[in-house]
């Protein structure tokens, strides 16, 4: 089941949503700070080479979804942000810069988790 108490837009109010000189949204304080502290002292950094500088570290949603190294709470994070409803909340944010072409297009896009 999705834990939509997770999503990084569960603030509406912390959303800004800006279109110059692209569209983009801001969010402040996206994730409550004891959900982020959480988050950020379980993220499985040993699964990663730390030992470079200025490189990206990220675990697809194939990744995580059988993984026995990756916490629940991670798990259930990165499930509702590949979702199909986190997308929908995207696509209604963004849909004032979409093209209709754009839009019918990004409905038919492939989900990982079809929830």
């Amino acid at each position: 089941m999705i834990n939509k108490d997770l999503s990084i837009l569960n603030n509406i109010d912390n959303v800004v949503y800006k279109n110059d000189p692209f569209p983009y949204i801001l969010i402040r304080n996206a994730l409550p700070s004891e959900l982020a502290l959480q988050l950020t002292m379980e993220f499985p950094t040993y699964l990663f080479d730390i030992s470079l500088n200025n490189t990206r570290l990220d675990l697809s949603s194939y990744q995580v979804k059988d993984s026995s190294e990756i916490t629940p709470l991670w798990k259930d994070f990165i499930i509702y942000h590949s979702s199909k409803y986190f997308y929908q909340q995207l696509i209604d944010i963004f849909k004032p810069s979409l093209s209709l072409k754009n839009f019918i297009n990004t409905l038919d896009a492939p989900m990982v988790f079809d929830i």
